[in-house]
């Protein structure tokens, strides 16, 4: 393959990935309807790592199909939009508040989860939140699997970017290399030719 179709190959992967996240399949008839009419998602106030989308999810559990509202009044006012439009159960977090639990949970491994002493999470999705006494499993969720998607959406865009670049820089110096050779052909030519 050359570089300008490997460049159209991320480029066509990277249109399917923003396709199949534009469409938010697994929210909640009420997240995704309202996200549609541009409300943010609790989702996008985190940009994890590759790896990190189990326990992000797993760390918002029930909350991460929530939409953010900054204020309590505009959080009812999306609670009633979800009740009077027939959308379903609906969940709001506060944005400062959203943060904060997302900051308030601390990522260890599966061994160390039951010495935690404040809610935690593993990376394989597994919680625990000692205070509460609960102890939940998030699994192959649909928020997991949308963050997936956007970590590999913004890996897939820098490599397609850098694939571009390197093919607009192949052709410069196929260019360059190309004049270069047509002016050596010039020069053989000017050559006399002796018997």
């Amino acid at each position: 393959d050359t570089l300008a179709e490997q460049t159209a190959v991320a480029r066509n992967r990277l249109e399917a990935l923003d396709r199949a996240l534009a469409e938010r399949e697994g929210l909640t008839p009420a997240a995704r309807a309202l996200a549609e009419q541009g409300e943010r998602l609790a989702l996008s106030l985190v940009e994890p790592e590759a790896g990190e989308e189990k326990a992000l999810a797993a760390a918002l559990g029930p909350r991460a199909s929530a939409l953010i509202a900054d204020d309590p009044e505009s959080a009812l006012a999306l609670v009633e939009r979800a009740r009077t439009e027939g959308l379903g159960n609906v969940v709001v977090l506060l944005g400062d508040r959203a943060e904060r639990l997302l900051a308030s949970v601390e990522v260890v491994p599966r061994e160390r989860l039951l010495d935690a002493k404040r809610p935690a999470v593993t990376p394989e999705g597994h919680g625990y939140d000692p205070e509460r006494g609960e102890i939940w499993f998030s699994g192959e969720t649909a928020e997991a699997l949308l963050l997936e998607l956007r970590t590999r959406r913004k890996t897939l865009a820098s490599e397609a970017e850098g694939l571009a670049a390197r093919a607009a820089e192949a052709a410069r110096v196929a260019e360059l290399r190309a004049g270069e050779s047509a002016a050596a052909v010039q020069a053989l030519e000017a050559v006399p030719v002796r018997l």
